[in-house]
């Protein structure tokens, strides 16, 4: 009972940090739509990519660890089958994809204010 009971504040906790990153990336939507409006973010990924793709990294080691966790749960509340598999990818998928998009306005806002634009 403990172990579901770690799990499940583990899945919880992750999903609270994914909700923030979407909530923040949200916010800077308007700088970031700026910053490709004038055709600046190629050049700024180039410089940033490295960095993306090292913060990347630790991002889907975790997420596999969460998801791993999501698994564990919705196995002790009887999903099993497809649903289970289904879920646990749409899980492990969305977080991923939100946590890389955080990462990525991130990685360009501080590269274009390195840069100075």
């Amino acid at each position: 009972m403990l172990n579901l009971g770690l799990d499940a504040f583990l899945v919880i906790f992750f999903l609270t940090h994914v909700f923030f990153a979407f909530q923040s990336f949200r916010r800077n939507n308007g700088q970031l739509t700026g910053l490709l409006r004038k055709g600046v973010v190629d050049l700024v990924f180039r410089k940033a990519s490295r960095a993306f793709y090292l913060l990347l990294i630790p991002a889907v080691f975790i997420t596999g660890i969460a998801a791993w966790s999501f698994y564990k749960v919705l196995a002790c509340f009887g999903a099993s089958g497809f649903i289970l598999y289904t879920l646990t990818a749409v899980f492990a998928l969305y977080s991923i994809a939100v946590i890389a998009s955080f990462l990525f306005g991130k990685l360009i806002q501080l590269a274009a204010h390195k840069a100075g634009l």
